[in-house]
């Protein structure tokens, strides 16, 4: 297998910014390099690059304009961070062949928590990434950078995004609707369902509102008209905008959240409203895995090394 010499990343924010920190640490310093899309020398450093990661945010435009340079000036493997645009629609409009040496790599943040890394690899439409390069990718993310690598199928969101979200999306409507404390269900939500600490509102606050909204959007404009989330994700967006519309970014105070940690969550409202959300979970998770054709276990496994999840179903 041909080693991977020099990897350029292709982003400017602090996603992109934390990924960098991540590959250096895999690769010698030297041989990874941070460049914004629109840099006017894209064009050279891509051609001198074994492997391009492309992470320039969740607007499908953008990304296919570095995918577009990508095709025709790097002359190795690319592969996306995305979030919810699948394989085959980041490969629209590009030559067929590009298929071959293209995969996606969707990476969780904070990657000092989150070691899952989504790969996928092939469309039912479009030229499969290559065997040689599938290996060099799974080999890198896997050892140099010490990933949890999981190929998965090409769906919108793929897994762990797409009952992650849901989720999130539908703790916000449930507790808007019955105005109850965020804090509150954090907390009863990590205990109930085998959340992590920052749970669903906490989770939320760390993804930041104005990523969780473009995350939001396209997600629901991926997934068909029947899907629960398509339920969830309006209400859930319209409540997001209008936090921000206050100034406020955040729904748990931090201090606030420390300070009640320890306080016992017996509020019957509370309990009723986290046993909804595992009837929500478990009925999306059903449905999810018919539909990506993965197992429960598969989800959840998922679930764990991208979220943070413990809980089995």
């Amino acid at each position: 297998m041909a080693e991977m010499k020099s990897v350029l990343i292709v982003g400017d924010d602090r996603f992109a910014n934390q990924l960098f920190d991540t590959v250096a640490r895999g690769f010698p310093t030297d041989a990874v390099g941070l460049t914004a899309p629109e840099d006017p020398q894209l064009p050279e450093r891509l051609g001198q690059a074994d492997w391009v990661i492309e992470i320039a945010g969740q607007h499908i435009e953008r990304k296919q304009a570095v995918l577009r340079a990508c095709a025709e000036f790097a002359p190795g493997l690319v592969s996306s961070d995305s979030s919810v645009a699948t394989r085959h629609e980041l490969l629209r409009d590009l030559p067929a062949a590009f298929g071959k040496r293209y995969a996606i790599s969707h990476f969780f943040f904070p990657l000092s928590h989150c070691p899952l890394v989504e790969v996928v690899v092939g469309s039912a439409s479009d030229q499969p990434l290559v065997a040689g390069l599938r290996d060099m990718l799974l080999d890198s993310l896997g050892g140099r950078l010490g990933r949890s690598v999981m190929e998965l199928p090409d769906t919108p969101g793929f897994v762990a995004n797409r009952l992650g979200l849901f989720l999130i999306a539908s703790a916000i409507n449930r507790s808007s609707a019955q105005a109850i404390d965020p804090n509150a269900i954090d907390r009863a939500a990590a205990r109930s369902l085998g959340l992590p600490r920052p749970a669903l509102f906490g989770t939320a606050d760390l993804i930041g509102h104005p990523v969780l909204i473009d995350l939001l959007i396209g997600l629901s404009e991926r997934l068909p008209t029947a899907d629960a989330l398509q339920s969830a994700a309006p209400a859930a967006i319209a409540r997001l905008k209008d936090i921000e519309a206050t100034g406020n970014a955040r729904f748990i105070d931090r201090q606030l959240g420390r300070e009640a940690e320890t306080a016992a969550v017996d509020d019957q409202h509370v309990a009723d409203l986290v046993a909804a959300l595992a009837s929500d979970r478990d009925r999306y998770v059903e449905r999810m895995c018919s539909e990506c054709q993965i197992s429960p276990e598969i989800a959840a496994l998922a679930m764990r090394r991208g979220y943070g999840w413990t809980a089995e179903w």
